[in-house]
């Protein structure tokens, strides 16, 4: 670093970034220069197919989505991650929005110190994309349209089935459906039990309305297994569902639903995997019954683990689901919700409430055998004003223990620290919560890979890879 004789100051980049623990790259044809900061402990960089100067240039930050702080409804995840054979699997969704048919999947496979693999890239199938699911021996890409004209025979659904190198082996089409827009205001989970796939997504429907849209196929065949039930009421109606949930339990699928009018709860169902006869369920007055419905995929039980107080139909229910898993015993359930019994008034826009913009994190543990509900809060907001906590993550370390993971935000500054947590099934505490700067969890789910959690996230243009080493 220098002046010359006409008093300009002269910088060497090396230099300076020798001077400021700083990492430098350059590109003198097109006269950039990059000056970044080296990652802190616990962080690598999941590296590009480019040179940092380019691959840094898009200045993308992770942004934690309104839903998993005070939002009313979910949106579809646009990024998941995984392990495969000791190395880690991105898939991210790349929506083009001036020109749909450069909308692109990303499918991007690192080393444990964050070096590229292998890159491959696919165009969407459809106009949006609506989620990703791994199963147990092939991979699968969920696409959608949109069916304004209301068309009975227009595909609103396609399920493209791939092998573990993303080579295309079919697809299924869902047309019509009773759907207009396939994923609107929610999100979209899907579970396996031996071929029999249960895709757990939303739609607006034919009437207007939102519901909950619930598909079963054969991934052998590619066949619809619920054709006859995809109309306005399926067999587990929930309007409005504005966040879903899908799980595996012995024979039985679990679905987690988000409503706000039918119910107006958190609600968890199992849903039957094989048909049985109609039920008589005599009422015990005067031989009156009802028929209960045992269709195929129709509940066998359900359990509201949160009755949400205001009136039918108000999209403002104080609460939002991070994330669901079952153990062999229970079905956990991690939200943020406000105090309820500070609210006075609920509708589609506000709540009347002392602290409407305020919320905790609680972990609901369902008995499956019983149906009883254990309620946990770990948080307090009203220790500082100017605190919420976002809804939490959740990641099974073993038959045990269970990490929680959200993020502490400050309403004030918009700053965020990230916390974490070791819980067992109950919900008992096994760790203290504690805090890490500089990290943050969004909506891609954190998983368990040699001896860490792990998630990713962009922070200024950089793909980085957060890690919690487990004690």
């Amino acid at each position: 670093m220098y002046w010359s004789n006409e008093k300009e100051l002269y910088i060497d980049f090396d230099e300076l970034a020798g001077k400021l623990d700083l990492v430098f790259d350059k590109d003198i044809a097109k006269k950039k220069y990059l000056l970044y900061t080296k990652l802190p402990e616990n962080v690598v960089e999941l590296k590009s197919d480019k040179p940092p100067i380019e691959s840094y240039a898009n200045y993308a930050n992770t942004v934690i989505d309104d839903y998993d702080i005070d939002g009313s409804w979910a949106n579809p995840i646009e990024n998941y991650l995984y392990e495969e054979n000791g190395n880690l699997v991105r898939v991210e969704a790349k929506d083009d929005y001036d020109k749909i048919e450069n909308s692109r999947v990303s499918i991007k496979k690192y080393d444990s110190q964050g070096n590229l693999l292998e890159l491959k890239e696919l165009p969407y199938q459809g106009e949006k994309f609506g989620g990703f699911y791994r199963g147990e021996e092939y991979n699968y890409l969920i696409f959608g349209n949109n069916n304004e004209e209301k068309n009975d025979s227009k595909e609103v659904v396609r399920i493209v089935k791939f092998d573990r190198e993303f080579n295309e082996l079919g697809s299924l089409s869902v047309n019509g459906a009773y759907t207009v827009y396939p994923f609107d205001a929610g999100s979209l989970r899907c579970a396996e039990i031996g071929q029999t796939i249960l895709v757990h997504t939303s739609r607006e429907r034919y009437d207007g309305h939102q519901s909950q849209l619930t598909i079963a196929f054969n991934e052998a065949t590619l066949s619809l297994l619920n054709a006859d039930d995809l109309d306005a009421f399926q067999r587990n109606h929930v309007s409005h569902d504005f966040n879903e949930f899908a799980l595996a339990d012995g024979n039985e699928f679990i679905v987690v639903d988000h409503g706000d009018a039918y119910p107006r709860s958190i609600q968890v169902s199992w849903l039957r995997t094989e048909a049985l006869e109609p039920e008589k369920r005599y009422t015990g007055e005067d031989g009156l019954y009802n028929i209960i419905n045992r269709a195929l995929f129709s509940p066998s039980k359900a359990k509201e683990i949160l009755s949400i107080p205001g009136e039918i139909g108000a999209n403002q229910t104080g609460v939002s689901i991070g994330s669901a898993l079952n153990t062999a015993n229970k079905v956990l359930v991690g939200v943020n919700r406000i105090d309820y019994s500070k609210a006075t008034g609920f509708d589609s826009f506000d709540i009347t409430d002392k602290d409407l913009d305020k919320r905790d994190v609680v972990l609901y543990s369902l008995d499956k055998n019983t149906l009883e509900m254990t309620e946990n809060k770990y948080t307090d907001y009203t220790l500082d004003k100017n605190i919420t906590y976002t809804a939490p993550k959740m990641v099974r370390l073993d038959e045990t223990r269970i990490m929680l993971i959200w993020n502490k935000l400050n309403i004030k500054s918009d700053e965020s620290v990230l916390q974490y947590m070791i819980v067992d099934e109950n919900g008992n505490k096994l760790s203290e919560i504690k805090t890490l700067e500089n990290m943050k969890i969004a909506d891609e789910a954190p998983v368990l890979y040699k001896g860490k959690v792990v998630w990713s996230e962009y922070k200024k243009g950089r793909l980085i890879l957060n890690s919690i080493p487990l004690e």
